[in-house]
This record gives structure tokens, sequence and C-alpha cells, in this order.
């Protein structure tokens, strides 16, 4: 029999990379809920405050065990839905999680939010949970010391593309120019370093 597995899964481009294995249970956002979804064992959360109640079975702050996962783990650091998720899986048991969907790249999420998502991950490693990621959000920009920037440049180039493609209406076009004026800029800096 093969470990205990969990997929954990968000609405960022890596998911495209990853396809959805029926047989084993899926936690996602509430706001991922879809008919396509609903077919396979989900399980959502909602950990916004106007999420909570929103329907039965979903797990929002009313039935979170938060504290008990802080004193198990001695840890309260969660910026985000995808760590209580994350936390919870150790919590419960899964001996593998598999992440798609949760690249932290946007903005907001890159500086408010990836660093709990990557220390709850380097905390089930440390547990020997396997932890399987889809995307490049795991690893660093580049190794300091050891090589140059020309990882980071290629993460901006992927992000320009997802975000050419991604926007596809009238009302998504200066968010699109917005992403892609940033990423340039970032990039001409880098080649002055």
């Amino acid at each position: 029999m093969g470990k205990k597995t969990v997929q954990i899964l968000g609405s960022g481009p890596s998911l495209k990379q990853y396809v959805v294995k029926a047989d084993i249970p899926v936690w996602t956002t509430y706001t991922m809920k879809s008919e396509q979804m609903d077919t396979l064992d989900v399980q959502y959360f909602g950990m916004h405050h106007f999420e909570v109640g929103a329907e039965d079975g979903i797990i929002d702050q009313s039935n979170y065990p938060l504290e008990d996962i802080i004193k198990k783990f001695n840890c309260s650091f969660f910026t985000n839905t995808v760590s209580y998720m994350i936390a919870k899986a150790l919590y419960d048991g899964f001996e593998k999680i598999i992440i798609a969907g949760v690249d932290m790249n946007m903005e907001d999420e890159y500086y408010t939010q990836r660093s709990s998502v990557m220390y709850w991950v380097a905390f089930c490693r440390a547990k020997n949970v396997e932890v399987e990621m889809y995307g490049h959000h795991d690893k660093p920009s580049f190794l300091y010391g050891y090589e140059p920037q020309n990882y980071f440049r290629q993460k901006l180039y992927t992000l320009k593309n997802w975000a050419e493609t991604e926007f596809q209406t009238e009302e998504d076009n200066d968010k699109k120019h917005q992403y892609i004026g940033y990423i340039f800029a970032i990039d001409s800096i880098l080649k002055e370093v």
C-alpha cells in the first residue's frame, strides 16, 4: 500500500503541469468550487472571515483545529489558506503532500504569503513527509554565491508569458500590461547588476 497522500490544489499556472489523480483526496480553496471539482474526493477550505459557514462540510475558522495544530507544532505562522492546508495535512498524518497551482508569484502573494507556505513545506520535509511541488516556487531565485541570477530572469519570463496568455478580457488588459511592465523593469535592473 502506498503512502497516505493528499493533493493541495490552487489556481495558479503550475496547475496546468499536473494531472489530478481521482483516487487521491483533493484539498483546495472554497473559491475553486466547481462541478468538475465536485466529481473528486474534495475537501474545501475557506479560511477568510466571510467564508465561515458558507456551506456545510467546508473547513473554515469555525472548525479548523488551529489551537491543536499550534500546540502540536509550536508554530502559528499562517499567512494564507494553503499554509493552513499543509499544516493540517501534517497534523492528520499524511505521508505525502502534492502541491500544484500554488505558485505564489503574484506581487501580493510572493511578498506576504509565500514565506509561510515555504516554512510549512520545509517543516513537513523535516518531519520526513514527502512534498511534491509543481512549478518553481520551492526554488530560490538563484543560489546565492554559487550561480548567477539567470534563474530569476527565467522566472520573470515565465511570469510574463503567463500574464500575456492568462489575461484575455478587456478589463484584464491594464493588469496584464502592469505585470509585464514590472517584469521588464526588474529584468533591466538585473542586467545592470
